[in-house]
């Protein structure tokens, strides 16, 4: 009668009872905890295609690209003026 009592409180071992024949679903090999991982494994996957939203950033991403080449275009220009004009004063 004495060995099926419950340790004192403090004294137990942390999980469950190896008497009751269950274990943790937290382990991999649990038919609980298979699916699970499986479903975790494929959240965190990158999806071979591409979706609407990387479109939607790509083609934004080309656009701020051009118009920086276009900038860099003008920016160009006026500094050769700049140094045109310098020169034609003898500032240079």
């Amino acid at each position: 009668m004495g060995a099926d009592r419950p340790p004192p409180f403090g004294q137990q071992g942390i999980g469950l009872s190896p008497r009751c024949g269950v274990r943790p679903p937290t382990q991999p090999d649990s038919p609980v905890g298979q699916p699970l991982l499986a479903q975790a494994e494929k959240a965190f996957e990158r999806s071979s295609g591409s979706t609407r939203a990387d479109k939607a950033q790509d083609q934004r991403i080309q656009r701020f690209e051009a118009k920086l080449s276009s900038k860099n275009e003008v920016i160009a220009e006026l500094l050769e003026e700049n140094v045109k004009s310098k020169k034609e004063r003898g500032e240079l």
